[in-house]
């Protein structure tokens, strides 16, 4: 029998002689694993530079638009009508007097001795803002039935069985609209069934009814949204009276916007500068270019009639490079012209800080952009990489199969030879 590769026969150390010769030869994809993982470590500095600036776009979001500026609303007198106000909305005071506030209408079934009553049978007609349903009610319902009945067709009326305790038929059906105004009452016919429950109103819808600054409003809910651009009043049900809002700019708000944006930025800047920072084995020169730019608009001049300098805004760079937030004077631009701040933010012809800024994201971040096509060439890199180390894999496992079977053959031969000279010195063995 042929000998193993252990080197019985010849003594010779085979395995050790083939990781050897492996190790020898596996420099080419040690390289190539070294440049994966550098292509690997490179990505992941995109990947984050990519999710900071993700940041940084959202926070400027909140000062896109024709209304960049935060608002808050304040009523005089919340127990009458609470207020809101949107970006939409213009800074002002208004008095309103609330004369009434709107209701849906309420009716009131005869009474029955049980909720398990029949109510006879028929054509059942209720009619909600205008529009007719008519139910057919089967001899033998009940009027616990009716209810389910009534509230299953959903018609916006609420059906509810009472029991007012009062007398020998104590249960009447009870049905209110779900809705208010006098648009949405609720009437029912029963004209056309025998033996049904006879309806009366106990309570009539009505519309809200306002003065806004002594202009007669009146809606069919009590929540008015489009009396004034931008805000919602919220009336008090059945409360009556005047009071006064007020819109303002809410300084609180734009002051956490402005530090969203301050540290989104300083986030994507020290990003960038530690892609290409030598000290630390990065070498991508690339990403700091993408932060540099950022910096750059903070050189441009702020748009005619706003401020003076971006500094009006409390915004300057420290001698770290990190943009610096002083809130303090933004407060004081802020509540002497709240225009020029919204102005020099977001001006609408591209020339706002903000605006500059976003475009360096959208040129950067976007499809197509700076972080889009290194990342697609990284990926590129990755899979040939892949592909390199999978082949120069295959050269040294056939490497290693070729060596393995010539030392198989080798120890074979040995054995072979040393065979044939055995049997010269001792002869052949007679049978």
């Amino acid at each position: 029998m042929t000998t193993t590769l252990n080197g019985i026969v010849t003594g010779l150390d085979t395995q050790a002689i083939i990781d050897a010769a492996l190790e020898a030869q596996s420099y080419r994809l040690d390289n190539l694993v070294q440049q994966q993982r550098e292509v690997g470590q490179t990505r992941d500095r995109i990947d984050r530079l990519d999710r900071a600036f993700d940041d940084l776009r959202n926070s400027i979001e909140p000062f896109a638009g024709s209304a960049p500026l935060a608002l808050s609303a304040t009523s005089g007198n919340e127990s009458l009508l609470g207020v809101s106000a949107t970006s939409g909305a213009q800074a002002g005071s208004w008095t309103v007097n609330v004369i009434q506030t709107a209701r849906g209408n309420v009716l009131q079934g005869s009474g029955y001795a049980n909720a398990t009553d029949t109510v006879g049978s028929g054509t059942l007609s209720v009619t909600v803002g205008g529009t007719t349903t008519d139910l057919t009610v089967s001899a033998g319902t009940t009027l616990e039935q009716l209810r389910d009945q009534i509230n299953n067709a959903d018609l916006g009326v609420q059906a509810t069985l009472i029991n007012t305790g009062s007398g020998a038929t104590p249960w009447t059906l009870v049905l209110a609209s779900e809705n208010t105004g006098t648009a949405n009452a609720v009437s029912v016919d029963t004209s056309a069934m025998s033996g049904g429950p006879a309806f009366s109103e106990i309570v009539a819808a009505r519309d809200a009814q306002i003065e806004l600054n002594g202009v007669a409003i009146t809606r069919a809910t009590n929540t008015i949204d489009d009396a004034i651009a931008g805000v919602t009043l919220e009336l008090t049900p059945d409360a009556t009276g005047s009071t006064t809002i007020t819109v303002d700019t809410d300084a609180d708000t734009m002051k956490e916007r402005i530090q969203a944006f301050v540290d989104a930025y300083n986030d994507v800047r020290g990003l960038a500068t530690d892609a290409s920072d030598g000290s630390k084995g990065n070498v991508d020169a690339g990403l700091r270019l993408v932060g540099d730019r950022l910096q750059q608009a903070f050189f441009s001049t702020p748009p005619a009639g706003t401020v003076a300098g971006w500094f009006d805004l409390g915004l300057q760079h420290g001698k770290d490079g990190k943009l610096q937030f002083d809130s303090a004077r933004f407060d004081e631009t802020l509540a002497s012209n709240p225009d020029a701040v919204t102005g020099a933010l977001h001006a609408g012809d591209g020339s706002g800080l903000l605006e500059q800024i976003d475009n360096v994201v959208d040129l950067t971040d976007g499809v197509g952009g700076t972080l889009d096509l290194r990342e697609q060439s990284l990926d590129r890199q990755d899979r040939s990489l892949d592909d390199a180390i999978a082949d120069e894999q295959a050269r040294l496992d056939a490497l290693e199969a070729s060596m393995r079977a010539r030392f198989a053959t080798m120890e074979s031969m040995v054995a072979q030879l040393n065979a044939s000279g055995l049997m010269a010195m001792f002869g052949t063995p007679q049978s």
